[in-house]
């Protein structure tokens, strides 16, 4: 029987699944198993990630704090720009002003009203994590690991899941930086709107984002 212990992973929202459950093949052959998710945007979703040290989740805070100062100051619109954080955490405000920007300078909408899932990335980072082992897959109350048939069905874009993580430091070519991993175990957690194109998808956990509440027989035995 599989175990499962992901008490003190991050609550995350999907952005895509096919990739992570059946893979991509890459050049050299190897399947590769990954992801992007949004991850709420606060100190405590931080300090579940495996692996973050303090200084590390203190300076993405930070950069967080910096965007949202700069956009709210209308003279500093510029300024926002640069306040952007790494290629690890991007900033779902900016991606989400970015969106808006493009949707209201396209000729073919105007007169539109802006739809609401392009506010969905707001008040998260957009991260990514991927592994070279297939993950495995939980429904709300843990026991044995689920089949592909079931991920499909239940682990899609825009659900709540709890995502084993490992951060980890690392040093190539004079380089240095830091990554996140899938550590192999991914739970369903909470249904939530499916994400998707058209005017799909409503404007939803846009203010302040918290991990969401398990219904009463979800919780874990």
């Amino acid at each position: 029987m599989d175990t499962i212990n992901l008490n003190k992973s991050p609550y995350v929202r999907l952005i895509f699944s096919d990739n992570l459950i059946k893979g991509e093949e890459k050049e050299n052959g190897k399947i590769k198993y990954y992801t992007a998710f949004l991850l709420p945007k606060n100190a405590e979703a931080l300090s579940s990630i495996r692996g973050i040290t303090d200084t590390a989740a203190a300076s993405i805070l930070k950069l967080a704090s910096d965007y949202k100062k700069a956009v709210e100051d209308a003279a500093n619109k510029e300024k926002a720009k640069t306040a952007k954080l790494d290629n690890l955490f991007k900033c779902g405000d900016e991606k989400a002003d970015q969106l808006i920007e493009e949707f209201k300078d396209d000729p073919a909408n105007k007169g539109k009203e802006v739809p609401g899932y392009l506010n969905n990335t707001r008040n998260f980072w957009i991260c990514n994590a991927g592994t070279n082992f297939q993950p495995k897959f939980f429904g709300p109350k843990g026991g044995d690991s689920m089949d592909n048939d079931w991920a499909e069905e239940n682990i899609y874009a825009g659900a709540w899941v709890r995502m084993e993580t490992r951060g980890y430091a690392w040093t190539f070519n004079g380089k240095k930086g830091w990554s996140l991993g899938l550590a192999g175990k991914i739970q369903k957690w909470q249904d939530a709107d499916k994400f998707g194109g058209g005017d799909s998808g409503p404007a939803e956990e846009t203010l302040e984002v918290k991990a969401p509440e398990a219904q009463e027989d979800d919780f874990i035995d």
